[in-house]
């Protein structure tokens, strides 16, 4: 007994091959899905999404043009609401400006905010406003300020 060669029958054969395809499809999708989640928690403004950022610079093909663009914009809104928070925050403190050109940059910064339109791109007199703003010791003052009201941490 043994010593003959049997053949497996019909049934032992379809198993097998069920068996196969079914070790192949996993081999596929563990292979395929290489995706790990991860979870990052902590307060606010503690680099979360810096750490993000800096994942998908290192290990993607980066940020495309329309993502690059975006950013701009955002970063864009942020100073225009970071000059608006300091420039609401002087009157408030009753800090005045070193210089009474500064009127003529405010009121630039104002219609800007007032607006309520997305700022696409920096104009030089838009540029030079909020440049002249920040060299300005009242608006600096005001800045040192800033415990006193909310402004961004990133406004600096």
């Amino acid at each position: 007994m043994g010593a003959c060669e049997s053949s497996d029958s019909k049934e032992t054969r379809e198993a097998q091959m069920i068996s196969r395809r079914i070790d192949k499809e996993l081999e596929k999708k563990s292979n395929g899905n290489m995706e790990q989640k991860l979870l990052l928690l902590g307060p606010g403004e503690s680099g979360k999404s810096t750490c993000l950022k800096q994942m998908k610079i290192m290990h993607t093909s980066g940020y495309t043009e329309q993502e690059i663009q975006e950013k701009k914009l955002v970063v864009y809104i942020n100073i225009i609401q970071s000059m608006m928070a300091l420039l609401d925050a002087m009157e408030s403190f009753a800090i005045p400006f070193e210089s009474s050109s500064m009127e003529i940059h405010c009121n630039l910064i104002k219609k800007v905010f007032d607006s309520g339109s997305d700022v696409t791109e920096f104009s030089s007199d838009l540029r030079t406003a909020v440049r002249e703003l920040w060299a300005d010791k009242g608006v600096r003052e005001c800045f040192s300020q800033r415990s006193r009201f909310h402004i961004s941490e990133s406004a600096e």
